[in-house]
């Protein structure tokens, strides 16, 4: 199970009550990261320094990429595609623990994250498949 950023609560509150306007990103990135603290939200992303060929997947913002979360009783949104990400090259073994949701395909804003853990060796390509990852709108 996964959770919106704090960075994204904000601005979702600020349009909900009027106090800014908000544009969603055409596209999403989703990125794997070694380590997230739900406290803070901070994180550490792969590097290409351990997973050569790593580059974050783009993900369409659309009824195509996400489930409808109006049709589900806790506010949950899931994947609805595969996300796949590049073979790894080289590198050491990297274990995932999440995978965020940035506004960009490098750098930008964290947006959500979702709980997925697996280690990734040379030569294996992760992909995520259809409903694996989950994002709730919770009350923190």
């Amino acid at each position: 199970m996964g959770n919106l950023s704090r960075y994204f609560k904000r601005k979702i509150n600020d349009y909900v009550f009027g106090l800014t306007s908000f544009t969603p990103p055409s596209n999403y990135y989703a990125g794997l990261l070694t380590a997230y603290n739900v406290n803070d939200d901070s994180y550490t992303e792969v590097t290409s320094g351990s997973y050569n060929g790593y580059a974050r997947v783009q993900i369409p913002n659309n009824k195509t990429s996400f489930t409808d979360a109006e049709n589900s009783n806790d506010a949950t949104i899931t994947n609805a595609q595969e996300f796949r990400f590049p073979v790894k090259e080289g590198g050491s073994d990297v274990t995932v623990t999440h995978v965020g949701y940035f506004d960009s395909i490098t750098g930008g804003n964290l947006i959500a994250v979702a709980e997925w853990s697996k280690t990734i060796q040379t030569g294996d390509r992760p992909v995520i498949e259809i409903g694996k990852l989950s994002i709730k709108m919770v009350n923190s």
